[in-house]
């Protein structure tokens, strides 16, 4: 097995075992067709031959159908109720994933050897054209081919001493070192056989067949070997993808857990601190608190990774909700609160507002004013540009505020750069900074009116006073 995947022999074996059952369910008939071919060409034999070209064919023709069966879990589950055939479908379930000999495989692979000497090699039938003939050595040669192919990439060959459990597959014990000594000369024993029965002339018929394609049929077998590097290669890439798949999911978490604990925690363990605690408000944080532990929960479980859809101004409440109520009225929505946003947004923006909007008031500020808008990107129109605009009067933003790796700034920066974004700063002309995000998205989300609409405590529309009495906290409108 490769270094480049050896730390994670479970997401290689379970990759192989997967990409197996669909490849086998393709091929499986694949197979079919080709033994169709070989039947066409036994139809076509003189009436003495035929009963010879159907006995060569009958082990095949089985082994197929087995195969056929044993790549179908709907027919498996039929064999299964099957009186007598117990012992055959525990078989077939108990070969899956495993390196090791199975009945359809016997027979596919003796049976092909059979009908290949029916059509070539020392004796073969007689009474075919040099077309029909062809035809049938071919068929033979790519069902063999086929056979190879399950053979040589078998998930059984990556299973781990450890045993691996992914869902509902399990794996086995390592294929033995006979069998890797086996897969090893595999391709080198089939293109030998291929060659022996389809490019050696023994007998005029075979002669008759061009020399160019039984020297091919030979070479494709030989082309086995470079399909299981790329096989493998592409083992090696989904090795690679997982890894970075995880690490994007860590550092998720970490900046969910971050933005979680700077925010929402810590005005929990501040309210429990003051001198005389307000139980309503305590109460209130820790049921917003437990809300947004239950949203992480709930986005973390969901199979695609969506959020819930909302607009801009749903979230601009949830952001403003947990923020003391002291500090509520520095917090403006100024423009983009009908802005629909989709799951991937909605995550960008919260991440971006909790903590934006949290670090400006904790460095004093006392005007925190929020502008989103939505435009069409000039290099390509499929994807949409959300700029973000935070701006504040506290003492501004330092040089180095994205330098340090473990910062909440860091870390939103390096999730905006996936989406083709980024966050950048500037002061502000009298005091203060003001902060933009960046990302693109796919085209899709809209603005419902033309002005956007107050949905959160703290928030006005364009042109109309603030509420001077702003909701408690926990109270929705």
């Amino acid at each position: 097995m490769g270094s480049d995947w050896s730390g994670r022999p479970d997401i290689v074996w379970v990759t192989a075992l997967r990409a197996l059952d669909e490849q086998h369910r393709t091929t499986s008939l694949v197979r079919l067709g080709l033994l169709a071919v070989m039947w066409g060409a036994v139809a076509t034999l003189p009436a003495h031959e035929i009963p010879r070209g159907a006995g060569q064919l009958a082990m095949v023709t089985v082994g197929c159908a087995l195969s056929c069966v044993h790549a179908r879990p709907a027919l498996m589950d039929a064999v299964e109720r099957l009186q007598g055939a117990g012992q055959l479908a525990d078989h077939l379930v108990g070969t899956r994933g495993r390196a090791t000999f199975d009945v359809p495989g016997l027979l596919e692979a003796f049976g092909v050897v059979a009908a290949g000497l029916l059509f070539a090699g020392p004796w073969p039938v007689t009474g075919l054209s040099v077309a029909v003939r062809s035809a049938a050595i071919l068929a033979a040669v790519a069902f063999a081919w086929l056979v190879g192919l399950n053979s040589l990439i078998d998930a059984g060959w990556y299973a781990p001493y450890a045993p691996v459990v992914i869902g509902s597959d399990r794996s086995d014990q390592p294929a033995p070192r006979v069998l890797l000594l086996f897969r090893r000369l595999g391709v080198l024993l089939l293109a030998s056989l291929v060659a022996l029965i389809v490019a050696v002339p023994w007998s005029p018929e075979v002669s008759e067949v061009p020399v160019a394609l039984r020297v091919a049929a030979v070479g494709s077998v030989l082309a086995l070997e470079i399909v299981r590097i790329c096989f493998e290669q592409l083992l090696a890439a989904t090795v690679a993808t997982v890894r970075d798949a995880e690490d994007i999911v860590r550092k998720g978490a970490a900046q969910d857990l971050h933005s979680l604990t700077k925010n929402a925690v810590r005005l929990v363990a501040q309210a429990v601190e003051e001198a005389e605690p307000n139980p309503a408000e305590l109460r209130a944080r820790v049921r917003d608190l437990l809300v947004v532990v239950e949203e992480n929960r709930l986005e973390m479980l969901t199979g695609d990774g969506a959020a819930r859809v909302q607009d801009v101004a749903a979230l601009w409440q949830a952001v403003v909700r947990v923020l003391p109520e002291a500090r509520r009225h520095r917090c403006r929505l100024v423009e983009g609160g009908s802005i629909v946003l989709s799951s991937t947004d909605y995550q960008l923006a919260r991440r971006a507002l909790a903590d934006l909007v949290m670090n400006a008031l904790n460095a004093g500020a006392s005007r925190v004013e929020v502008r989103l808008a939505v435009g069409a990107m000039a290099a390509d129109d499929r994807f949409a540009r959300f700029e973000l605009d935070v701006t504040d009067d506290g003492p501004g933003m330092p040089p180095d505020a994205l330098d340090d790796p473990a910062g909440s700034l860091r870390l939103l920066d390096w999730e905006l750069h996936r989406y083709g974004g980024a966050i950048s700063f500037e002061p502000a002309p009298d005091r203060g900074a003001t902060v933009h995000v960046r990302w693109r998205s796919p085209r899709g989300n809209r603005d419902g009116t033309d002005e956007p609409r107050c949905a959160a405590d703290g928030c006005q529309r364009p042109g109309r006073a603030a509420d001077p009495t702003p909701d408690r906290v926990g109270e929705g409108r």
